[in-house]
């Protein structure tokens, strides 16, 4: 009996120890994603702006471009973080930003938050709808615990399968990563077969001029063929989508936008909706009679925040959108440049006190 479970013990542990190695890898690289990284990279204890938002943001806002336009109309040298994401949820940045304050609470005194608004309206999920995509649910586990997971059952509307996935990412950072995995691996071997069984070499994205597709690959954007053709698919799916009996906002101040932006002013910031460069695809939702009224409405509620909404000045063709969804990357330095014009003017007619504070 005595060398049967010797035996056994010897059988688990076999497989078990790699499985731990494994797990205990992806755990510490969960403690360099995102705002983890920010957290533990912080050094001089300020980020003076802080950008959230889809990888919208993360493609269109080159920090470098946008600080030294600011830092030459201020004197001063400040820091910014892009914390731009694809397939990030608001419910998301409220948690990441949490932790990120939790770490360093005085890290947003006198600073500006900047939070994406496609065409003046950022988004309006509440509590109740689900805090995490479907297509990268695995984003919330690091700065969730146990009661934010308890209030996730008990108050979003959810489908079950999301739920589960995230009470697993707190069990199993590896398990998480296993559906993007191997989605990824049948992807590249997918790629590899038929440029193999046609004879051609691999190669990257091109446009419709033949040339490499300009992308950034922040955020989790895709720039290899496959990811670009299947980004532009998504787009024109999602956008239908969205167009299908739009119904005006209900409610902003439900919203989890709102809880930011209060976290936000406790902490001594400020925050700066703005408004990212969009196809006019990507943008076709946006722009129907019903979400012109809701931009309208949310410029108001915006201001009743102690919020305000920007538009940097900036056109951008749908050739400068490989993928539909992501500005190029040889733009991105117009946009930012745009973007802290648009910053600097409004500041200069409107300063908040924690601007004027710095």
């Amino acid at each position: 009996m005595k060398k049967f479970a010797i035996l056994s013990a010897k059988f688990l542990l076999i497989p078990l120890i790699p499985l731990l190695m494994v797990e205990a890898m992806y755990r510490q690289a969960e403690g360099e994603f995102w705002y983890n990284w920010t957290a533990k990279h912080l050094q001089s204890g300020q980020i003076n702006y802080l950008f959230l938002g889809s990888s919208r943001v993360a493609a269109a806002v080159d920090i470098g471009t946008f600080l030294a336009r600011v830092d030459c109309a201020s004197g001063k040298q400040s820091t910014a973080s892009n914390q731009g994401e694809g397939y990030s949820t608001m419910a998301e940045h409220y948690f990441g930003l949490r932790k990120l304050l939790m770490n360093h609470p005085d890290c947003l005194k006198g600073s500006t938050v900047f939070i994406e608004a496609p065409k003046g309206i950022p988004s309006y999920d509440t509590w109740t709808d689900d805090w995490v995509d479907k297509l990268q649910p695995g984003l919330l586990s690091p700065f969730v615990g146990a009661p934010e997971l308890l209030r996730y059952w008990m108050v979003s509307h959810a489908p079950l399968k999301d739920k589960c996935c995230v009470a697993l990412g707190e069990i199993s950072a590896f398990a998480m990563k296993v559906p993007q995995l191997r989605a990824s691996m049948f992807a590249r071997g997918e790629a590899a077969l038929k440029n193999l069984l046609s004879g051609a070499p691999l190669k990257n994205s091109t446009d419709a001029r033949g040339l490499a597709v300009d992308l950034s690959s922040q955020g989790g954007i895709r720039t290899d063929e496959q990811g670009v053709m299947k980004t532009r698919a998504f787009v024109r799916e999602w956008t239908a989508v969205l167009l299908k009996d739009q119904k005006p906002v209900a409610c902003f101040d439900e919203s989890v936008v709102k809880d930011i932006v209060n976290m936000v002013g406790e902490h001594g910031g400020h925050v700066v909706f703005f408004e990212p460069p969009m196809s006019s695809v990507d943008a076709s939702p946006w722009v129907t009679e019903i979400r012109r009224a809701d931009a309208k409405a949310f410029q108001v509620k915006a201001l009743s925040w102690g919020a305000s909404v920007i538009k940097p000045d900036f056109q951008a063709p749908d050739n400068d959108f490989p993928d539909l969804l992501h500005l190029r990357k040889s733009r991105a330095g117009q946009y930012s440049e745009a973007l802290a014009g648009a910053y600097l003017l409004w500041l200069k007619k409107t300063p908040p006190r924690s601007a004027v504070e710095r």
